[in-house]
């Protein structure tokens, strides 16, 4: 097999193994494929060779990190960015990117002796954090919001500047007649002609996207293709306006799309969300696969002393520089300083330089590669293991939410209300009916009422300790359809809903993908007033049981059976709502419906 195919395949094959393998033991995937890359690499077994894709290499690149940014932009909602965020992040963008970039340069130039040209675009480099580390650390440690919307949108914002900024300070190194004012020009028309060109083609994308009728929903997938298309369509006109522009165009294609409540936005997340780590598997090992280690030979100590000083030094003095006057408390600027881990794009642009720029033009150009590849997988494994203690440690994680909103506030609701309440579970109760609100107050339980499926109404009543739906009317079109409201809110893990008729349109799949149609409860026939009239006569009630042996939660709730049904799964601190054949094991214990009153609760 010629080394071209055989670096692909390798590639490929490697990095969904990667992918794979760091989701069962949970560690951050770059860890795994920086190491891969190394030793399938020039430094090690050579069954990765970088070389071999010649000129294809650099273009490349710059695709898939379109495609990377394109996807983490998609995530930006506009509605994050109300009180506390706005101002620190617009500094962090502007005079944060530049104590980054000459703080950064300065630790190069003065603990590892490299020239200043090479140590300005090793700072450049540092200006970005990127949304391919920065999510994950997201999605495992729940932060109080406004930290993690600074994080989220910074991750995604600096990349194309920080990007820009390094291509055209090398731009300006090469040229033969090199020019200030001329580069300053240049810069800011690629960051201003990228941006009109997402502008465009992000509104004229999403115009059509909102069209259902161009996307019927067993074609969904192709809205997401075409959605591709856009952002890629987009990095092409901005190449053609300016150099350099496409990486900003597409970058704010994906945050126009991300804003413009689009039906199928999270499956266009989750579609995004797959080729993006495809990309960033592949880039990470055929980069990290061209590292030469002999560059690191007597040189390790002095570059160690470099990453610490970026991490240590230049990032804290940018966080309380950017967050001046904000409101963040100093426990939340010690953490958002200790977070700001390197990804995909600042090894895409170090390689970029690095092929651009010949090897003994500046003193230290050797270096640079191997230096900014150390500070990725040092902050990576640094950062990335320890945020959750450190924000545990500060005081800035949320609590879990382990929370219930209950559509339905029937004699039902009320009673597997006042369950949850006796775990120590908060629960809101909604509905229409202001009769139903009154009785389930007088039963000490917060009641609501509105309509479950306005938006509006549902960012009322969540606080943040509510982290689960269960949608309990007798419509089993409105209980799919708050799971569809409450998407946006509460993703769509936590979402379930109880089917009255089995044989109903909604209730033939247990959750539609990409509609946020949550998980069906209990049973796949569950007849809400029936029962919630039997317990209203104390004919049924709701408590709380131990499982005397092993079973399956039955398909079917069936009228005239006595033997207690299992409706949730009581775990420590934890509350499961239980589906059609779920198990239960022995010992554990459960909120179930039982066929006579509860006498003594377990």
């Amino acid at each position: 097999m010629d080394p071209f195919s055989s670096t692909i395949i390798t590639t490929i094959a490697v990095g969904v193994t990667a992918l794979v393998v760091s989701e069962l033991v949970r560690l951050p995937s770059i860890v795994f494929l920086l190491t891969l890359g190394v030793v399938l690499g020039q430094s090690g077994l050579g069954l990765i060779d970088p070389g071999a894709l010649g000129g294809s290499l650099n273009q490349g690149i710059r695709l898939a990190v379109v495609v990377i940014l394109f996807e983490g932009a998609l995530s930006l909602n506009f509605a994050q960015l109300r009180g506390i965020a706005t101002g620190p992040i617009r500094n962090l963008l502007s005079v944060g990117a530049l104590i980054t970039w000459f703080g950064a340069a300065a630790a190069a130039r003065w603990i590892a002796g490299l020239d200043w040209p090479v140590a300005l675009l090793f700072g450049s480099i540092m200006i970005v954090t990127g949304p391919t580390v920065i999510g994950p650390i997201l999605r495992r440690v729940r932060l109080k919001p406004g930290l993690a919307n600074i994080l989220q949108w910074e991750g995604v914002l600096i990349d194309p500047i920080g990007a820009v900024v390094s291509v055209v300070l090398l731009e300006y190194y090469l040229s033969q007649e090199p020019s200030i004012t001329g580069t300053l020009v240049n810069f800011f028309f690629v960051l201003g002609g990228g941006t009109v060109v997402g502008l465009i083609v992000g509104f004229a994308g999403g115009a059509l996207l909102r069209k259902r009728s161009l996307w019927p929903v067993e074609e969904e997938h192709s809205g997401n293709l075409f959605a591709l298309a856009m952002a890629l369509a987009a990095f092409g006109l901005g190449e053609l306006v300016r150099h350099e522009a496409g990486i900003m165009a597409a970058t704010v294609v994906g945050m126009v799309l991300g804003n413009m409540k689009l039906h199928n936005i999270e499956d266009l997340q989750r579609f995004g969300g797959q080729v993006s780590n495809l990309m960033v598997a592949g880039l990470f090992l055929i980069l990290a696969a061209g590292i030469d280690l002999e560059a690191l030979r007597g040189s390790t100590g002095m570059l160690f002393g470099v990453v610490a000083a970026v991490a240590l030094l230049v990032r804290p003095i940018n966080i309380f520089v950017s967050t001046a006057g904000s409101g963040i408390s100093m426990r939340g600027k010690l953490f958002l300083s200790w977070i700001s881990p390197r990804g995909v794009v600042a090894a895409s642009v170090a390689s970029l330089i690095n092929i651009s720029l010949p090897e003994n033009r500046f003193e230290g150009t050797e270096l640079l590669e191997a230096l900014v590849f150390l500070t990725i997988a040092t902050t990576v494994l640094a950062q990335g293991l320890s945020a959750g203690f450190v924000a545990k440690a500060l005081g800035v994680a949320q609590p879990e939410r382990r929370g219930f909103l209950i559509i339905g506030a029937h004699a039902l609701g009320v009673a597997i209300g006042k369950a949850l309440r006796a775990q120590g579970v908060t629960v809101v109760m909604v509905d229409t009916n202001l009769t139903n609100c009154i009785r389930a107050r007088m039963e000490g339980l917060e009641a609501v009422k509105g309509n479950a499926l306005d938006g509006g109404f549902l960012t009322k009543v969540l606080d943040p300790t509510i982290g689960n739906l269960l949608a309990l009317t007798a419509n089993d079109e409105v209980n799919a359809l708050a799971c569809v409201a409450a998407r946006p809110f509460l993703g769509s893990a936590t979402l379930w809903r109880a089917v009255n008729e089995a044989e109903s349109d909604v209730s033939s799949r247990t959750e539609v993908p990409g509609t946020g149609v949550g998980a069906v409860a209990f049973a796949e026939s569950f007849d809400i007033m029936q029962l919630s009239r039997a317990i209203a006569a104390d004919v049924r009630s709701i408590e709380t049981i131990e499982i005397e042996q092993d079973l399956t939660v039955p398909t079917e709730m069936l009228a005239d059976s006595e033997a207690p049904f299992p409706l949730m799964e009581i775990d420590g601190a934890r509350i499961r709502v239980l589906t059609p054949g779920a198990k239960l094991e022995q010992g554990s214990r459960a909120i179930a419906l039982s066929a006579a009153p509860a006498q003594v609760a377990v």
